[in-house]
């Protein structure tokens, strides 16, 4: 595993320089706008794949407005820390639904978008609300498509997990999970039931626990999904 991330490193890292030191030509995109544009673009013309590394940083930013037409296929590798980010969870889970699929590994140093092998967009930022971006066509993106073949094979798979059928909550656990869901936070939880902070926290604990989820408002959508609540 340890040699896999060095090539992924090291991939990255090159990738990134020719970009920054304007080895590789390509249409360059100015701004966070823009590159969300230009991928929208991408996607929607797209014929048979799109693949995507998206970093905790800019994905939330740029990800297409619009998912690729059926049926074309996507695979997206996610950064670890955005399994928590509602947005996110959105947009895999609707991707999913139209037969795509995600991962997701420690960290993921750039956004990349390829799409059928011949096109693909780096971005490296954001420097606030700018990023440096190419867009590459020819042999240079084969080598955009290796990198991302690189983390997707050291990526986890990012699947719904088994959520018990009857969780047994009781009345005080049912109503933290649904305010949860809500989108509550512990303090807010803690004066709309009456309760101590600490018991709402070890209550959220508890449920996070059994949900397998990364955050308190996952665990909320998980149970609401599951149909722990109404």
């Amino acid at each position: 595993m340890l040699d896999r991330q060095v090539v992924q490193i090291t991939m990255a890292r090159s990738a990134m320089a020719s970009v920054i030191g304007g080895e590789q030509k390509g249409e360059r995109l100015d701004g966070v706008v823009a590159v969300r544009a230009r991928l929208t673009e991408l996607a929607a013309a797209a014929r048979s794949e799109c693949l995507a590394l998206l970093p905790a940083l800019l994905s939330p930013q740029v990800c297409p407005a619009t998912p690729p037409p059926l049926p074309v296929r996507w695979r997206g590798v996610y950064q670890d820390s955005l399994r928590g980010d509602p947005s996110t969870i959105r947009q895999a889970r609707s991707l999913a639904d139209r037969g795509g699929q995600a991962r997701t590994t420690a960290a993921v140093p750039m956004l990349l978008f390829v799409v059928d092998r011949g096109v693909a967009v780096l971005a490296v930022g954001p420097h606030g609300d700018r990023c440096d971006a190419v867009v590459l066509h020819g042999s240079a993106v084969e080598g955009m498509h290796a990198l991302f073949e690189e983390f997707w094979a050291a990526a986890s798979p990012w699947g719904p997990p088994a959520v018990p059928s009857e969780p047994d909550l009781t009345a005080q656990q049912r109503e933290v999970v649904r305010l949860l869901a809500e989108g509550l936070t512990d303090e807010g939880i803690s004066r709309r039931i009456g309760v101590s902070l600490r018991t709402v926290r070890r209550i959220a604990s508890e449920l996070m626990v059994r949900l397998t989820a990364r955050s308190r408002f996952e665990a909320g959508v998980k149970a609401a999904r599951s149909g722990w609540i109404e």
